[in-house]
């Protein structure tokens, strides 16, 4: 969700980070719920550079898209796999793209993450056993 926000906020139809409205940006923290967090590090303007660095690439925001693989790269090694984890390592390092990058990027590793979460645990039994009626 926080990719597509950002996707439809600042990233329209031409390449690169557009010139956006102060207001989007401001709607943007809020469906964020990183607004308030926003007005308490930076007492200015809504400056689009920071509120995408807050929304994206800040791990101490806990609604970042940062806090967000952390805690799935956490889940993935609790759960002991490897594929999971390398995918959110491969996301990490794609959190320093710029914005028009970073968005297309992390989400096709994302679908690549889902699809082998699929596979890992919900394609098919791994020792089926046959049910006798009576």
């Amino acid at each position: 969700a926080i990719l597509d926000l950002v996707e439809s906020a600042v990233l329209p139809a031409g390449s690169g980070v557009e010139m956006v409205d102060e207001l989007a940006i401001e709607v943007l923290l809020a469906a964020n719920e990183s607004l308030v967090t926003y007005r308490r590090r930076h007492r200015s303007d809504v400056e689009i550079e920071a509120a995408l660095d807050l929304i994206l690439r800040d791990a101490e925001n806990p609604r970042s898209l940062a806090a967000c693989l952390d805690r799935l790269q956490r889940h993935a090694s609790a759960a002991d796999w490897d594929v999971g984890v390398t995918l959110v390592f491969e996301a990490q390092r794609a959190l320093s793209l710029p914005t028009d990058e970073l968005v297309p990027t992390i989400r096709s590793i994302m679908y690549r993450a889902g699809n082998e979460l699929v596979k890992r645990w919900f394609s098919a039994p791994v020792n089926p056993i046959a049910v006798m009626h009576r």
